[in-house]
């Protein structure tokens, strides 16, 4: 499996460097996060992922996988 992941990135190099420079380029901080979070849910969906989206003040400090940003 490990291997096969290799040769897709392998082979899709240029695909994965242009995504990540769009996503770099996005304005994602201090809130604005909103264009950076829509592309990889749409790039995630084109993969055939599952997705799921939702603002963080949405979510409740008594999920399991909670984890509050905090620096």
């Amino acid at each position: 499996m490990i291997k096969q992941i290799l040769n897709d990135i392998d082979q899709n190099q240029a695909e994965i460097i242009a995504g990540l420079r769009k996503l770099i380029e996005m304005e994602s901080s201090d809130g604005k996060a909103t264009k950076a979070q829509e592309f990889v849910l749409k790039e995630l969906k084109e993969m055939g992922f599952m997705t799921e989206c939702f603002r963080e003040d949405e979510r409740s400090s008594s999920q399991v996988d909670y984890s509050p940003n905090r620096f």
